[in-house]
């Protein structure tokens, strides 16, 4: 039973990520005012190594509104989601900075408030840390062309924060992937 306990954290870790692999996932969903919203699949950057420590995993997710009424009208967002149990400290993400393979460094603050709140799966209470980033038509464009050698997720509470060196391509293939769905 205690094994099993362990377990599940575990394939939670491992295996929803290989899960999120899958590319040029888009959903598309109208509201009542005709706006529609471009959700690429959350995917994982950030996983922890050190699992006898806790464990936490950040998921980046790219959002793109277009107005139905004037289709060139689009407004571009990134999601992060943090996770975190056991002894890794709770983040709540408030700038993420990107470092494009080309050195550029392109640097997002949150807007809003960060949605904390306990979220529990198979038993296993997990803090989860949720906030919203805007960008720019050209950043976007960044985003289709370049790859990131490292994105930067900062908490401005505590100035702490963690780097993910992994999935270089998840910006660019999330901009494609909605791109292409928009035309």
């Amino acid at each position: 039973m205690k094994n099993t306990l362990i377990l599940i954290p575990l394939l939670m870790v491992f295996i929803i990520p290989i899960i999120s692999k899958a590319q040029c996932t888009v959903t598309k969903d109208v509201e009542n005012d005709g706006t529609i919203t471009y959700s690429g699949l959350a995917q994982s950057i950030y996983r922890n190594d050190d699992l006898e420590n806790g464990i936490q995993t950040v998921y980046l997710q790219m959002i793109v509104l277009q107005k139905e009424k004037n289709s060139s009208l689009l407004k571009f967002a990134l999601k992060i989601s943090n996770y975190s149990k056991g002894g890794k400290p709770e983040i709540s993400p408030r700038v993420l900075e990107f470092t494009f393979v080309d050195g550029t460094v392109l640097q997002l603050k949150a807007i809003g408030e960060s949605q904390s709140n306990l979220m529990e799966i198979s038993g296993n209470t997990y803090r989860m840390n949720i906030n919203m980033f805007q960008f720019k038509l050209n950043d976007y464009t960044t985003f289709q062309k370049t790859n990131i050698a490292s994105i930067k997720i900062i908490d401005g509470r505590t100035n702490g924060g963690l780097i993910s060196n992994r999935n270089g391509d998840v910006m660019l293939k999330q901009s494609n992937c909605i791109g292409e769905a928009i035309n």
